[in-house]
């Protein structure tokens, strides 16, 4: 989608170039003509650029959204919604609030606090997203899952999932929720699991109740309910009662008419520049794609102990820190790691399963398009069959860094901040780091330097720095 973009825009600066070269004689009409049509394709070109540009950053509030409920940060969860008066939040059946004030103290009150206390896990995973911008650029639609984790160390351990059905609106060109509505799948504590022991919704909060009454009447499983899409099938463009609720498509975008005024320097010029922007514009959503499409190279070659592949993907002057590990600089000594994890092996191994899902990107590329940072959330599933547990759990966020190297972009800093690795037997009811060592910490080698920040994972409370501000209140 964006290459397309890309030769568009080559395509309009190669006009260009024949328009100067035109005479202002027997061809003014005809150059006229041209230069008019050419305008009328660039403001297409240029409203495209800013459809993906709106996509990438109502993303990006999504995910920013789940980290913050990751770590209880009511605060920042609150700055994220519109000021508009008819903003609202709705979770699971406990009714609809309204207004931003209103929704920043629900949020307080039922994630309990400013920041997650020891002994505690609140997992807000992220995944999925379908996003729509309408034409006009002003307000978009977004379909996401949850996935939840939620523990209190030696109490309980339970899980969560569910869609969002999202609304989003544009306040003084930034991107903030309108409303927010997550629908409960189900909900049950790890063991037994939600084939034996799933939990009904929860009703609306005696001590704080709702503006409004829940929106729908619905149960989470074992009942059945289809959450209804925002959108129609992608291909077939179907909206079934029931299953889509998507309202008739919006007025397509409309393209200022073509001018038919003289041709210029000044004109030529300015169209010249407005080309310029948008390669520029074209050039960083390029760029983010590149990363995202990187980091997920990384896992799906990690998964299958591909080191080759993976060392790759570093610059020759990368580190690379997972959990307690230690720092390891070059990628001689990124591939002594990596050949400690599998026992000096390369390539997938018989029994044995190292999944690394990576997920919920967040990329900030620096002004100079050269470097740029990532925040990402590793959900890990290992295991040996038919050996000890049998498999593992894990979870934690990446906060990386990337360079672009002859046009190509690699992983300059690989840093994985461990928040738990547990048993598939009882989850995380009761681990401890022990088991985030035994993962990140293989026998028989040494890092180059001790890791760079000492913190304790769950059941302590740790939160791995933001690089990036809160998308809507610049914290």
């Amino acid at each position: 989608m964006v290459t397309t973009r890309a030769m568009g825009v080559a395509g309009v600066a190669a006009l260009c170039a024949v328009l100067v070269g035109s005479s202002i004689g027997a061809q003014q009409r005809t150059a006229a003509e041209r230069l008019g049509a050419l305008e009328a394709e660039l403001a297409t070109l240029e409203h495209d650029a800013q459809i993906l540009e709106d996509t990438k950053a109502i993303k990006r509030l999504q995910n920013a959204y789940g980290y913050y409920v990751d770590k209880k940060l009511s605060g920042e969860i609150g700055a994220l919604f519109a000021d508009a008066p008819g903003t609202t939040a709705e979770l699971g059946g406990l009714g609809v609030y309204v207004g931003k004030a209103r929704i920043a103290e629900f949020y307080d009150k039922i994630i309990g606090g400013e920041g997650l206390e020891e002994g505690q896990l609140f997992n807000h995973m992220i995944l999925q997203g379908v996003v729509h911008v309408d034409p006009d650029g002003r307000t978009a639609k977004g379909r996401y899952r949850a996935l939840i984790q939620i523990g209190e160390h030696g109490k309980s351990a339970t899980w969560a999932e569910g869609p969002y059905e999202n609304e989003y609106v544009k306040e003084n060109g930034v991107w903030k929720f309108g409303k927010v509505h997550w629908y409960q799948t189900f909900s049950a504590p790890y063991s037994p699991g939600w084939h034996k022991s799933a939990e009904p919704m929860n009703p609306p909060l005696a001590d704080f109740p709702p503006d409004r009454p829940p929106t729908e009447q619905y149960q989470s499983y074992p009942s059945a309910y289809q959450v209804p899409y925002h959108y129609r099938n992608p291909v077939s463009g179907r909206c079934e009662p029931g299953v889509c609720v998507a309202a008739a498509d919006p007025a397509p975008f409309a393209p200022p008419a073509a001018s038919s005024a003289p041709v210029s320097a000044e004109r030529i010029a300015a169209v010249r520049d407005r080309v310029a922007k948008l390669d520029a514009r074209a050039g960083r959503v390029d760029d983010v794609n590149a990363i995202e499409n990187l980091q997920g190279t990384y896992g799906y070659y990690t998964d299958k102990m591909l080191w080759d592949e993976v060392v790759d993907l570093f610059t020759d002057d990368a580190t690379l820190e997972i959990g307690p590990s230690g720092v390891y600089r070059g990628k001689a000594s990124i591939r002594r790691y990596l050949d400690a994890l599998s026992g000096g092996k390369q390539g997938p191994i018989e029994g044995v399963l190292f999944d690394h899902f990576q997920l919920q990107p967040i990329i900030t590329l620096a002004p100079d398009g050269l470097t740029a940072q990532g925040r990402w959330r590793l959900f890990l599933m290992t295991g040996v069959s038919g050996s000890g547990s049998g498999g593992n759990w894990g979870e934690g966020v990446y906060e990386n860094e990337y360079a672009k190297q002859n046009g190509v972009w690699k992983i300059r800093k690989l840093h994985w901040y461990a928040n738990f690795v547990a048993p598939y037997e009882g989850g995380w009811l009761d681990t401890n780091a022990d088991a985030v060592n035994a993962f990140a910490v293989p026998a028989g080698v040494t890092p180059d330097a001790p890791p760079t920040e000492q913190y304790s994972p769950y059941p302590g409370v740790y939160v791995p720095p933001f690089h990036y501000k809160n998308p809507v209140s610049g914290r």
